[in-house]
């Protein structure tokens, strides 16, 4: 399914292919996105371990899907911490939409560390930034 997303939302990391979420979104209203509902199910506390936890459900053409994304400290890199409540939506919504698309690659924004890919280079490469600095090659 990733062949009718258009190439600048495909990443080739480590091997692996991934989209990203304004790919699907793309490729959703193509397709008759008629609605996206996002309902919070757990807003980021000390009790919960600030763990944000968002359900999204896409409607396309006649069918809805409905998936859910968390997101945390542990989960999210330092820059997307103050974030979570975002972070935890956009996955939500990137799983549904791959529902409903009939995506098997995972989207990019579900990764911990989606925030640190860099846009792809020239040559289709693209590099992960790791929690330290260092830069790796995909």
């Amino acid at each position: 399914m990733t062949s009718k997303i258009s190439p600048e939302y495909i990443v080739l990391l480590q091997g692996r292919t991934f989209v990203r979420l304004g790919g699907l979104l793309e490729l959703a209203h193509s397709s008759g996105l008629r609605g996206i509902a996002t309902p919070m199910l757990q807003v980021p506390s000390a009790d919960n371990g600030q763990t944000a936890i968002c359900s999204a459900t896409v409607t396309i053409r006649d069918a809805s899907y409905t998936a859910h994304g968390d997101a945390n400290p542990g989960n999210v890199s330092r820059n997307i911490a103050p974030h979570l409540i975002r972070m935890a939506e956009s996955r939500a919504v990137a799983r549904a939409l791959r529902f409903g698309l009939g995506v098997g690659e995972t989207a990019l924004e579900e990764l911990g560390s989606a925030d640190e890919v860099a846009p792809a280079a020239p040559n289709g490469t693209v590099k992960m930034t790791a929690r330290n600095g260092a830069s790796t090659p995909a």
